[in-house]
């Protein structure tokens, strides 16, 4: 409770001047913290902060320290020491955010693509010597997409959990977010509006950003096949909280426009296997080109998930679902055009065109040894000079 009243004292009187540079004084302690213990691990060749504090658009108390380690040789043991310090750091520095890692190898193709590739030139160096990556070569049009698509994920799969917690000032930053994403102004107070307001917020500025998508006729409700307990509910008047059900049952009120672009710009193997199952309509087909844009987008996501706890404590059974039906499914996909599930197909592919990949991990360094070296193939194929290959194969 008391962090609480802290935190919206700050987001009170952060404007004044004097006030706001005192804030501003623990954020930049923060910082120098990370970068000295960054600078004690060997494995991270740079550390950046990302998001608003890394262009100057962050406020004390609102906006959180999200940093990215690169690592030059990245192993298991770095990786958590490294979280282990952040995590000591973050009981004195509370606004200390997600840390993300990312292999040396992977950076281009990260920053090749999707909303958080372009913003990656933006990056702030808070150590080493490595400057932000500057990959992202893409029009105007292309960029429009990316925002789009970044914002709707934020919506499908952040906010339920927000408003699940019952943390406010949580949804607040990620209504926010949306709305910074889309480039659309946020509003007077937007940290003390109520939830139904904030939802409302979310909900519209998606609705009109996607107003001119081609909205095909959906049924009323479409099961999710990637998390079978959620529901796509289409609706176009603005949803109360309740309307997006439980931590168990969930469901997200979208219209068929936002469920549309969704399915087309954010998750293609949701896309794919919907399609697979019947569940789209016939005239719904993703083609190629497009295909091929959402999976280099949706990719990025995949760099950093070697790095990531739950990746290498997750169950056998659940981590071979992921592993088939994620990375092994984009890695095959993007080096030959092939769209299909079948996992003993994906099982037999990557055994005959990549032998050494051990497909049964037991440990968790071999989880991790697996996973690194799956996503390292995936980003030599999807950086956009290795797409321009004419050698490669044309999906």
């Amino acid at each position: 409770m008391t962090r609480r009243l802290l935190r919206a004292l700050v987001l009170r009187t952060n404007s004044w001047p004097i006030a706001g540079a005192l804030y501003r004084v623990p954020y930049r302690m923060a910082a120098h913290a990370l970068a000295r213990a960054a600078g004690e691990i060997p494995e991270i060749s740079a550390l950046f902060a990302r998001g608003s504090y890394a262009t100057g658009q962050w406020a004390p108390g609102r906006s959180d320290i999200d940093i990215t380690a690169i690592l030059r040789s990245p192993s298991l043991p770095a990786v958590r020491r490294f979280a282990a310090r952040t995590a000591a750091l973050r009981r004195r520095f509370p606004m200390i955010g997600e840390v993300e890692f990312l292999d040396h190898s992977c950076l281009p193709a990260y920053a090749a693509y999707a909303v958080t590739g372009f913003q990656s030139s933006r990056w702030l160096p808070l150590a080493g010597r490595l400057p932000p990556p500057d990959f992202y070569h893409h029009g105007a049009a292309h960029l429009q997409r990316d925002r789009l698509s970044h914002a709707l994920r934020v919506y499908r799969l952040d906010i339920p959990p927000a408003l699940f917690g019952d943390a406010r000032q949580t949804l607040a930053r990620l209504t926010g977010k949306i709305l910074r994403t889309l480039e659309l102004p946020l509003p007077p107070g937007l940290d003390n509006l109520p939830v139904p307001a904030l939802i409302t917020l979310a909900f519209q500025s998606l609705q009109a950003a996607c107003a001119g998508a081609p909205a095909p006729p959906f049924s009323a409700s479409l099961p999710s096949v990637i998390r079978p307990n959620s529901l796509y509910t289409l609706t176009n008047v603005p949803p109360h909280p309740a309307d997006f059900g439980t931590p168990l049952k969930t469901r997200i009120p979208c219209t068929a426009s936002m469920l549309a672009s969704y399915l087309t710009l954010t998750d293609p193997v949701e896309h794919l296997l919907l399609t697979q199952r019947g569940a789209l309509p016939p005239d719904f087909p993703l083609p190629d080109a497009q295909l091929r844009e959402s999976v280099c987008r949706y990719a990025v996501d995949i760099y950093s998930y070697p790095f990531r706890e739950e990746a290498i404590t997750t169950p056998q059974d659940s981590f071979q679902s992921l592993l088939f039906g994620w990375l092994l499914w984009t890695l095959r996909y993007l080096e030959t055009g092939e769209r299909g599930f079948d996992q003993s197909a994906i099982s037999d592919y990557c055994q005959q065109r990549h032998p050494s990949l051990n497909l049964a991990p037991a440990t968790p360094d071999v989880r991790f040894a697996l996973l690194l070296a799956t996503v390292r193939r995936i980003a030599s194929v999807a950086e956009p000079a290795a797409l321009l290959d004419t050698n490669s194969p044309q999906v």
